[in-house]
């Protein structure tokens, strides 16, 4: 049976879904969405996450690295809410104190927020007044570790430490008497905490927060209000300046969005808060108006600063797609990056620990639909008007560095509609759906000018991106009637033998077996690469291509999974310094990593890919098919369809 060149998991999908997405473009309706790059709106500044993914529970060192890795490669993340609770300011350190089983969880709960100030003068720090060991433990367990995975791909992960006084917890039935609290009405004083924890950072770390976020929830405490935001923000901008820093605040993050607009107003009149904030933050648990999500949007536009959503535990793809759309966010986030346990729409990962030596990590329901965002609209993109005739399919559209368009479109139901003002070049599609999670409906290429078509199965999200420029990156704004032009036709995939229709031939192998072209599975043709899970070492096949430094490349595979642990079965590119490397690659020779995806547990036939650009200095890349060690020697993996072109 010769391969098939339409990408679509049909294995996955009914007979009336595969009808539904090969409906001839004459048989589908007129539904359309017109792009126009003329008229802009926010640039996209990264998409956020709370620097919480489990750390605390007994089995994380056996799942973290799934969780960075798939948080890094696939979601993509760029921005880290990064906690310092207000009890940093003490002669005690009560975190280590309850690490080291010394102090009880409840006694912890209760001294968390409390300060002692660290002396009588605001403008001279006392290091000893201050105990920095549960920031760093944060920092070192989940901030370093996805800093680095994004460094590996040339990208900068953006740190926003986030000041929290949740003081009504010192009160709480059982704590001591006598805890305090010091920063609420002293600009001052607060001004000293936050240059201390930037001189902090600066000095163990080498670097200082991208962000600082003024007081989490400040209507969740019975101090903080607008007016004394606004004197905090004025106090440690000076301070900060004073000292060379480059102050960029965030506030004020209520959990009213009806109290954010407000809380702003009374902050703004305080001198010095102009020029130093760049957010107007909020959160979703109260005040869910549409006049207040325009309120806000309003006065950031008037200020000329951004506006982000930056926590609601349940928020869905419908609420970003609105704070994008009416808000004009420039961030967002759901809130945790990942959690164990069941599925509470705030993680953005869940953890299965019941098996302390496998646990397993998944997507959380809602993730399934904000990775059609989140990976596909990137960080310096500038949305641009989108307009529909048919409000259900409605549309966001982001217009990149490079000159490349991302429209998104939140579908009410099925149907098709056809998108125009796209550049000319080659766009992958993809979609999800209740039923359906990231469905690859095929690539089109276009030239400027034309439409492309679009059709969704059932209500979801559908994701249009360009993968390939061809020409001009830019629609003519008035195309006059003209022959239908040729499509280009797409780049040829460097892979040799990349269905194992040949047996697998120019693969190379390492030791350890376990390898073999089967015709047992295939996403498509009779064969695919089959590689069983060692409980010892990992196995891998690979080819080694040459390639040229600053060109870009895509990646892609189908990959199927049967009881995969370990840390999976994945796809990689390692950049290598030269060609004609041994199997065991040298010291010094890789210049950079990039996860193509990885799967972990049982998987039906699923298409990962990537997009990116040769570094410096790199003369071969090695395309690895691999899985990871685990010590229960079950699974296997599938690997088919791969291309790098």
């Amino acid at each position: 049976m010769a391969k098939t060149t339409f990408p679509v998991i049909f294995s996955a999908m009914s007979a009336a879904v595969a009808a539904w997405l090969l409906m001839p473009v004459g048989a589908q309706s007129t539904n359309t969405i017109t792009l126009n790059r003329g008229i802009r709106y926010q640039t996209l500044r990264g998409w956020e996450a709370t620097a919480y993914a489990g750390q605390d529970h007994p089995a994380f060192a056996n799942f973290r690295n799934v969780v960075f890795d798939e948080a890094a490669y696939d979601l993509r993340l760029t921005r880290l809410r990064v906690e310092v609770r207000s009890g940093t300011e003490n002669s005690q350190d009560f975190w280590t104190q309850y690490r080291n089983g010394q102090i009880s969880y409840q006694l912890w709960r209760c001294v968390r927020y409390s300060t002692v100030n660290d002396n009588g003068d605001p403008f001279t720090i006392n290091w000893a007044g201050f105990q920095f060991s549960d920031l760093d433990d944060t920092i070192e367990r989940v901030v370093l570790p996805l800093q680095q995975r994004l460094l590996a791909q040339g990208q900068r992960l953006e740190i926003n430490l986030n000041y929290v006084a949740f003081t009504k917890e010192m009160t709480a039935t059982g704590c001591p008497s006598g805890l305090s609290y010091v920063h609420d009405d002293s600009p001052e004083e607060y001004a000293e905490f936050v240059l201390a924890t930037y001189l902090h950072l600066q000095g163990k770390y080498g670097w200082v927060p991208d962000y600082w976020e003024v007081i989490l929830e400040p209507d969740n405490t019975p101090y903080w209000r607008g007016t004394q935001i606004g004197r905090a923000i004025a106090a440690a901008a000076a301070r900060l300046r004073a000292y060379g820093f480059k102050p960029r605040f965030i506030a004020p993050s209520t959990t009213d969005m009806g109290h954010a607009w407000m809380y702003f107003d009374a902050m703004i009149t305080v001198p010095g808060v102009t020029g130093s904030l760049v957010e107007l933050a909020y959160h979703r648990y109260g005040g869910v108006t549409l006049s207040n999500l325009q309120a806000i949007a309003a006065r950031a536009r008037q200020y000329g600063i951004g506006a982000a959503m930056l926590e609601h535990i349940g928020s869905g793809y419908q609420d970003l797609h609105q704070d994008l759309k009416v808000g004009n966010n420039v961030a967002w986030q759901q809130f945790t990056l990942a959690s164990v346990g069941a599925d509470s729409g705030g993680s953005y990962y869940v953890v299965d620990a019941s098996n302390p030596s496998r646990p397993t990590v998944r997507l959380g329901s809602r993730t399934r639909y904000l990775r059609q965002y989140f990976r596909y609209i990137r960080p310096g993109a500038v949305r641009i008007e989108a307009a529909t005739t048919n409000p259900a399919f409605d549309p966001v559209a982001f217009l990149a560095p490079d000159g490349s368009e991302t429209v998104v479109v939140s579908a009410a139901g099925g149907g098709s509609f056809v998108i125009s003002g796209l550049g000319g070049g080659t766009y992958g599609v993809r979609y999800t759906t209740d039923g359906l999670y990231d469905m690859d409906a095929g690539d089109r290429t276009i030239a400027a000018g034309q439409s492309l078509s679009v059709s969704m199965p059932s209500a979801g999200v559908v994701t249009v991106y360009r993968k390939f420029s061809s020409g001009s990156s830019s629609p003519s704004p008035s195309p006059q009637p003209q022959p239908t032009p040729t499509p280009s036709p797409a780049p040829a995939n460097l892979l040799a033998d990349p269905g194992f229709e040949n047996g697998g031939l120019g693969w190379q192998s390492v030791n350890n077996g376990g390898r073999s072209v089967v015709t047992t599975q295939a996403h498509s043709g009779l064969r695919s690469q089959q590689i069983l899970v060692s409980s010892q070492w990992g196995r891998q096949v690979y080819q080694d291509v040459p390639v040229i430094p600053g060109r870009r490349y895509a990646a892609s595979a189908w990959v199927k999974t049967s009881q995969v642990g370990g840390d999976g079965a994945a796809v990689m590119l390692q950049w290598l310094t030269a060609t004609g490397l041994a199997p065991d690659l040298p010291a010094g020779s890789v210049i950079r990593t990039d996860w193509v995806g990885r799967l972990q547990g049982t998987w039906d036939w699923r298409k990962v890919e990537i997009e990116v650009t040769a570094p410096a200095g790199a003369r071969a890349v090695r395309f690895r098919l691999y899985t990871t060690p685990d010590p229960d020697n079950s699974g296997a993996a599938w690997f088919d369809d791969t291309l790098l072109q």
